[in-house]
């Protein structure tokens, strides 16, 4: 892939080689820019939030996190934790418009690949891989759910969560939250792109 940049609000923004194994992925992926670039004003709370749950530590515990906080998020939220490979993410909460996306009375306690076919579920292991190995932001704006029920347009904001007794700083967990306009997909019209960018969290 060619690589390109481009200049806005956030900073300068560094088009990278997608770091998936589907020759298909139709996603265009940045690295570059800080917490400015994300356009919704639900994921830039929900932002703020993880910075004050932070403090000076690398990263928030798992623990940090209590939901009742951001009761304006508990319909789209999830924390999912860090399972050994190859599940790799398990879900311990997630609000009903994300439950109902997936056709699912409950995700608590379920792996990506126990509701999504295993292709689906690699895609979005290996996009969320970069949080893991670097502990960034992932920020995806566009086309963020299409199933056959429903479609979701808009941005999604996963942030990495820590164990307070680690002193390495590993990754155990994510905050997530999905902001826009849930639509039936025959509704929706042609797809936007899909724009993921991998946020670097070390300068605040």
């Amino acid at each position: 892939m060619a690589t390109d940049e481009t200049t806005g609000l956030g900073g300068t923004l560094r088009r990278i080689p997608a770091p998936t194994s589907d020759p298909g992925d139709p996603a265009r992926y940045w690295a570059g820019g800080g917490s400015d670039i994300v356009e919704q004003q639900a994921l830039r709370d929900l932002f703020d939030y993880w910075r004050a749950k932070r403090g000076a530590a690398r990263l928030p515990a798992r623990g940090d996190i209590d939901a009742l906080e951001i009761p304006w998020a508990l319909d789209r939220i999830y924390l999912i934790d860090r399972v050994p490979p190859p599940a790799t993410w398990r879900y311990r909460l997630a609000g009903g418009r994300i439950e109902e996306t997936f056709g699912v009375n409950s995700l608590r306690g379920l792996a990506l690949g126990d509701f999504l076919s295993a292709d689906k579920a690699r895609l979005i292991i290996e996009r969320w891989q970069p949080l893991i190995e670097r502990g960034c932001a992932v920020y995806m704006k566009g086309m963020i759910y299409r199933t056959a029920e429903r479609c979701t347009l808009g941005g999604r904001l996963l942030l990495p969560l820590g164990d307070r007794r680690d002193a390495t700083g590993a990754v155990t967990g994510l905050l997530g939250l999905t902001d826009g306009q849930w639509r039936r997909p025959e509704a929706a019209g042609a797809p936007p792109p899909l724009d993921i960018h991998y946020l670097d969290l070390s300068a605040g």
